[in-house]
C-alpha cells in the first residue's frame, strides 16, 4: 500500500483535514512538520497578494525586540510567544497566510526548511538581521541598525479591510488585461492608485496600460511616482527598474542616472541600475567609476550579458585590452546573438597591444574598499557618496546631486558594505 506524501498526509480522501494527533502517530514529528510546511506553500501559492493595509510580518528566530520594532513601524507581527521557544510549525504556517515580510537571523540549521519555504513564496519579502552577507535574502540589515529598519520598513500607507483591498487589486488587474486598453481603463487604475498609492502592483498596471496606449510621458510619470510611493516589499524595485528604462529610452539620461543612483542605494544587487550608472559614467569619461559599478554588476546572479560587454568597453577605454577582450568573449559565450559584443571583439583584436594592455592589477598602493574591488581617487579627488564619481569642491555633485563625499575609512559608496582603505593589490 502506498503512503501519501507531503500535504496529502493532512487530508482524508474526501479532502477533510485530519486530526493532528492521527497524522503524528502515522508519520512522526518530521513527517508532520514536512506536511505542514508543504500545505502552507500550497495554500499561499494559490492566493494573490495578501492583505497589506497594514501588512503582516512573520518574525522567526530574530533578535529580541525585532517584533516590537516592526509593530512600532506599523506592521501586524506574527512571532514567537514569550515562552523562550520558537513558534511551532503550525504557528509558522498560520503566519504565512498573510505574510508580506519574513524576518529571521539565519544561524540555526534546524530552521533551514522554514527559511526556504519563505523564500519560495510569492509576494514575500525576506529580511535577514545579520552581520554577514546572507545569500538569497531580499535584504540584509546589520543587528542594531534601527535607522535602516525605520527608513526601509516603516509602513506609511492607510488602512483597508481585506475585502476592500482585494476589490481594489482585482479592479486593477481587470483593467490591465483588457484588450485593447482604453483611456477609460487608464482612468480607472489612476483613480485606484490615488486612493491606495502604497499598493505597488497598481502602479505597475498603470505603467503597462499607458505604455500600450502609446502614452510614454504618462508611463514615465507613473513609474516615477510609483518608485517614490511604493514600499520596498511592494514592487518598488520593479517600479524603479521601469522608471530607469523609460527615462533612458526617452533620452532623459540625467534623470535616468539619478534614478539609478537612488535605486542602487536601496537595491545593491540590482544589476540594471549599475549598468545605467556605469554606461553613462563611461560616456562622461569617468571610466574608473564606471568600472566599479559594472564589475559589481557583472558578479550579480541573473544579470544580462550586456553588463559584461559594457564592462569590456570600459576596460577598452582604460587601455586594459586583455581584460576587454576576455569580457567580450564571455559576453558572446553567454549570448551569441549579442552583436555589440561581436563588433567590440573584432575591434579589440586589431588594436596594438603593449605591457599596460596585459595588466591584471591596479598599480598600488591605491584607495580601495575592504569588501569589493572598487578603485577610488581618480584625479586625486574623493568619491561622491552617491554616484560615486570623483568630486572636487564642497558643492553638491553635478551628476547625482549628493552633497557629501567619502573620506578614508568611510563607507564604500559602491558596495555599501566595506570601508575605504589603502590597498597594495587590487585586481583589475
Amino acid at each position: 500500500m502506498s503512503v501519501p506524501l507531503g500535504r496529502q498526509l493532512l487530508y482524508d480522501p474526501a479532502g477533510r483535514r485530519r486530526p493532528d494527533d492521527d497524522v503524528l502517530r502515522e508519520v512522526g514529528d518530521l513527517g508532520f512538520r514536512t506536511a505542514l510546511l508543504a500545505d502552507a506553500v500550497h495554500r499561499r501559492a494559490r492566493e494573490t497578494e495578501p492583505h497589506s493595509s497594514p501588512p503582516h510580518a512573520v518574525v522567526y528566530d530574530a533578535p529580541v525586540g525585532t517584533a516590537d520594532q516592526l509593530t512600532a513601524l506599523g506592521w501586524i507581527v506574527h512571532t514567537e510567544l514569550p515562552k523562550n521557544e520558537p513558534m511551532t510549525v503550525a504557528e509558522f504556517a498560520n503566519g504565512l497566510a498573510e505574510c508580506r515580510l519574513f524576518v529571521t537571523t539565519p544561524r540555526r540549521s534546524d530552521f533551514f526548511d522554514e527559511i526556504q519555504v519563505a523564500m519560495s513564496l510569492p509576494y514575500v519579502h525576506t529580511l535577514a538581521i545579520s552581520a554577514r552577507d546572507e545569500a538569497g535574502f531580499d535584504r540584509v540589515i546589520r543587528p542594531g541598525d534601527q535607522a535602516e529598519l525605520n527608513r526601509l520598513y516603516r509602513y506609511r500607507g492607510g488602512e483597508l479591510t481585506a475585502e476592500a483591498e482585494r476589490t481594489i487589486r482585482c479592479e486593477g488587474r481587470l483593467a490591465m488585461v483588457s484588450r485593447p486598453p482604453t483611456a477609460e481603463h487608464a482612468l480607472i487604475v489612476s483613480a485606484l492608485v490615488e486612493n491606495a498609492p502604497w499598493l505597488g502592483s497598481l502602479w505597475l498596471q498603470l505603467i503597462d496600460i499607458r505604455q500600450r496606449l502609446g502614452d510614454e510621458p504618462g508611463a514615465i510619470a507613473a513609474a516615477r511616482r510609483g518608485a517614490a510611493n511604493a514600499p520596498i516589499w511592494e514592487s518598488r524595485e520593479r517600479l524603479a527598474e521601469a522608471e530607469m528604462r523609460h527615462l533612458y529610452d526617452d533620452g532623459q539620461f540625467e534623470a535616468a542616472f539619478r534614478a539609478a543612483v537612488t535605486s542602487v542605494r536601496d537595491f545593491e544587487r540590482n544589476w540594471l541600475a549599475r549598468l545605467v550608472i556605469g554606461s553613462l559614467l563611461d560616456d562622461l569619461r569617468r571610466p574608473w567609476t564606471a568600472r566599479n559599478h559594472l564589475l559589481l554588476a557583472a558578479r550579480t546572479p541573473g544579470r544580462s550579458a550586456q553588463v559584461v560587454n559594457q564592462l569590456g568597453v570600459v576596460y577598452l577605454h582604460l587601455g586594459a585590452l586583455a581584460r576587454a577582450e576576455r569580457c567580450f568573449q564571455d559576453a558572446l559565450a553567454e549570448n551569441p546573438g549579442l552583436t555589440l559584443a561581436r563588433g567590440n571583439l573584432a575591434l579589440v583584436s586589431h588594436l596594438p597591444g603593449g605591457t599596460e594592455s596585459e595588466a591584471t592589477e591596479v598599480p598600488g598602493p591605491a584607495c580601495g574598499c575592504t569588501a569589493c574591488d572598487s578603485v577610488f581617487g581618480d584625479g586625486g579627488s574623493p568619491p561622491c557618496a552617491g554616484c560615486p564619481a570623483p568630486r572636487a569642491g564642497a558643492e553638491p555633485c553635478t551628476l547625482c546631486g549628493e552633497p557629501a563625499v567619502v573620506g578614508p575609512g568611510g563607507e564604500c559608496p559602491v558596495c555599501r558594505r566595506g570601508r575605504l582603505t589603502r590597498r597594495d593589490h587590487i585586481p583589475l
